[in-house]
């Protein structure tokens, strides 16, 4: 990663510049491993509203994709579910993201807030976390989406802020 990468992507970021770097996310396929649970549980809550709300999604972003390997399984049910999608993307603002490959998933290195990107749903697995000012983050998104499909990670807690656990 160039110098200069890492300088912008720390400067313009919303996040702790820790992620920005290329050591958090040393492996490629870091907290993959409950992908399916959280995918399948929110395709649950978002097929039954889509069907409900007869809402047409053809654009997905998933903000702080990780491994990728969420915004794939979304996007390949939401395919067989007889949805066209013509934009799926996942961001994340640590450089490793410049190396996933999922066919018919555009990975970008970057924030979704700093994008010119407007999606139907946007989607946030356990980023909140990672991010300090979370309702200011939370509206960001919302300007660039129709809606948005969070997972709110249960150990976020007073205690955990505390001790500053959240880097680990």
């Amino acid at each position: 990663m160039a110098q200069e990468d890492s300088n912008t992507a720390r400067a313009g970021s919303k996040v702790d510049p820790c992620y920005s770097t290329v050591e958090y996310f040393s492996d490629p396929q870091r907290h993959s491993e409950d992908a399916d649970f959280k995918a399948d549980n929110f395709l649950k809550v978002f097929l039954r509203s889509t069907r409900l709300n007869n809402l047409k999604v053809s654009s997905i972003a998933d903000v702080g994709c990780g491994s990728g390997d969420i915004v794939k399984r979304i996007a390949e049910s939401l395919r067989i579910s007889g949805f066209n999608l013509e934009k799926i993307r996942g961001y994340d603002v640590s450089p490793h993201v410049r190396n996933i490959r999922h066919a018919g998933v555009e990975f970008i290195f970057g924030g979704f807030c700093e994008s010119e990107d407007f999606v139907d749903v946007a989607t946030l697995f356990d980023v909140f976390e990672h991010v300090p000012d979370t309702i200011g983050f939370t509206k960001a998104v919302a300007e660039r989406c129709r809606v948005i499909g969070f997972h709110i990670p249960l150990d976020y807690s007073i205690n955990v802020a505390i001790r500053d656990m959240f880097h680990a």
